[in-house]
C-alpha cells in the first residue's frame, strides 16, 4: 500500500515532467516564434523543474534514511 507521501511525490514528479516537456516543446518547435529572451525563460524554466525532482529524490532518500 502507498503512504500519501509516496503518492504525494509520484503525482509531484508526473506533473513536472508534464510540464518539462512541455515547455521543451515550446523551445523546440520549428515555428521559430519565440525570440533569444524567451528562449532563455524557457530554458530556465526547464532547469528549475529539473532541480525542483532533483531535490525531491534527496528529500525522498533522506526521509527513507529516517525512518
Amino acid at each position: 500500500m502507498l503512504t500519501f507521501s509516496s503518492v504525494l511525490e509520484r503525482e509531484f514528479k508526473k506533473l513536472v515532467e508534464e510540464e518539462k516537456a512541455r515547455l521543451v516543446e515550446m523551445i523546440l518547435a520549428p515555428s521559430g516564434a519565440i525570440d533569444f529572451a524567451q528562449y532563455r525563460q524557457l530554458v530556465g524554466r526547464v532547469a528549475g523543474l529539473v532541480r525542483s525532482i532533483e531535490l525531491i529524490e534527496q528529500a525522498a532518500d533522506e526521509a527513507q534514511k529516517q525512518s
